[in-house]
């Protein structure tokens, strides 16, 4: 299985944490805007780039990277709602390229949904209802490209190391931490 089912759920960075906060109140003006996150583990790295616009369109765009190298794109698009604290995604177009060999996958109809925990300016923090991982993506602009990071310095284990993490904040892209959960087994 390639990186699809992986790159839809994980719309943001997992943040580790056992206590999930609590929704809060939002409207669909409020998403409006590109928002940016990475997650990784170990040399694997998934950027995304995701802008709401004011009628309620949604794309999302994928890079995932291995040890600096791009190996796949994917472009979702379809539609979002808010309704009862319950972020909706409803993704009606798939397409998915994998970089190496050229592969290519068109599908879509499928719908997660999140509620929200947290909106500022600059961040939003969401979990899902389906499995409850919680991300975190950070507000960019909307012609920021996505671009695969130079190969990580192995440290002995999947952990960023703080110099890396905050590379990685201070271009925008965002901060994750990994997490163990469906996300990464599916």
């Amino acid at each position: 299985m390639h990186w699809t089912r992986r790159t839809v759920i994980v719309l943001g960075s997992a943040l580790a944490g056992a206590c999930a906060p609590e929704p809060i109140a939002v409207t669909p003006d409020d998403l409006v805007g590109t928002w940016q996150g990475a997650r990784w583990s170990d040399r694997t790295r998934i950027l995304w780039s995701t802008t709401i616009t004011a009628q309620g369109a949604i794309t999302i765009r994928f890079l995932t990277c291995f040890n600096g190298e791009a190996l796949t794109r994917e472009e979702q698009t379809g539609t979002t709602t808010i309704e009862d604290s319950t972020w909706r995604i409803v993704v009606t177009s798939l397409d998915y390229s994998d970089l190496r060999s050229g592969d290519t996958e068109h599908s879509g109809g499928f719908a997660h949904d999140y509620t929200v925990t947290r909106l500022t300016n600059d961040e939003l923090r969401y979990r899902s209802t389906e499995n409850g991982n919680r991300f975190r993506v950070t507000r960019a602009s909307p012609d920021a490209e996505l671009t695969c990071p130079p190969p990580r310095i192995d440290v002995g284990s999947g952990s960023p190391t703080d110099r890396e993490r905050d590379g990685w904040i201070n271009r925008g892209v965002g901060d994750g931490e990994e997490k163990e959960d469906s996300a990464t087994a599916n």
